[in-house]
């Protein structure tokens, strides 16, 4: 797969080679995505050396656990590549899978009798790594998806929290001259109880007068015998 990786790297760079009138530019980004793919491709040759040498080292003991644990990191370092280059993703998964099915009875003798083991194995040997790489991009597919949704989530979570913020400053603002408003209405209210009781005041001592008046005079016509 490697040298599958290359060929179309050398028949990239012919392209560019024939394609000799297009500009300085374009040359240098043609040039500059063919050295990132190689740059790429090495790199997922010396990652697939490291997960063998990681699970090699598990051949001489019996620990299950820790080879599942190396599958799985084999499966996110193939994820991580898909993310970047879908043929690197393969050419690394195609190695580190050659050398499983190598030996296969050495994988076996670590697995012993545990079954969810077994089965995580089988599912990165015995697979297609075309087969895996689908699944691996349907998978980030869908954590892309639930990203975005919580994304979505999170940023209407924050709108209604700047809007419910927005209405308090609002509220902090208005606060003021809602105040004046009942300050003034209870002025004026004041001031009409205090006429209202300043006008019976006035009106009582009237009628009060009055009568003293009526009385008096009543009383001065009583002594003259009117």
């Amino acid at each position: 797969m490697k040298k599958i990786i290359f060929m179309a790297i050398a028949a990239a760079a012919i392209t560019i080679t024939s394609c000799g009138n297009k500009t300085n530019g374009n040359n240098d980004s043609d040039t500059t995505a063919v050295d990132t793919v190689a740059a790429l491709s090495e790199e997922a040759n010396k990652a697939a050396d490291e997960a063998i040498g990681n699970i090699s080292a598990l051949f001489n003991g019996k620990d299950a656990n820790a080879l599942q644990t190396a599958i799985e990191t084999v499966k996110a370092k193939a994820a991580e590549f898909l993310a970047k280059n879908p043929a690197v993703a393969k050419e690394y998964l195609e190695k580190v899978q050659s050398f499983l099915k190598e030996n296969s009875d050495k994988i076996k003798a670590v697995v012993g009798d545990n079954a969810a083991v077994g089965a995580a194995v089988a599912a990165i040997t015995d697979v297609p790594a075309d087969n895996v790489i689908s699944g691996l991009s349907s998978a980030l597919g869908n954590a892309k998806a639930a990203g975005e949704e919580a994304a979505a989530g999170v940023k209407d979570a924050a709108d209604n929290a700047v809007n419910a913020a927005n209405e308090a400053v609002d509220a902090v603002k208005n606060a003021p001259k809602a105040a004046k408003e009942a300050a003034d209405k209870a002025v004026e209210d004041a001031k009409e109880k205090a006429n209202e009781k300043a006008n019976a005041a006035v009106n009582d001592a009237k009628k009060k007068a009055s009568e003293g008046i009526d009385k008096a005079a009543s009383d001065v016509k009583k002594k003259l015998g009117i």
